[in-house]
């Protein structure tokens, strides 16, 4: 049987990551995920941004701004996509 997979985030994309994989990168199964193709469009700035909170959030267990996670994430998206 195949495996589950998890498509990109952004609209028309056909890309998608296993579970497996998804598990072994991100030490979870996130609900959403943007491929590498589009992760690239951010700027540096977004993407350190992103990165700052995922570290706050595994140190200290949960947000450090209670909804932080969702607007920033929201808002890569969008960048992603446009």
């Amino acid at each position: 049987m195949a495996e589950a997979r998890i498509h990109c985030c952004v609209g028309s994309c056909p890309r998608s990551i296993g579970v497996r994989a998804a598990l072994k990168r991100f030490g979870r199964v996130p609900s959403e995920y943007i491929c590498q193709h589009h992760w690239r469009r951010l700027s540096r700035d977004e993407r350190r941004v992103w990165a700052r909170h995922q570290r706050r959030r595994r140190r200290f267990g949960c947000d450090v701004a209670p909804g932080a996670s969702a607007r920033i994430w929201k808002r890569l998206k969008h960048r992603c996509a446009a």
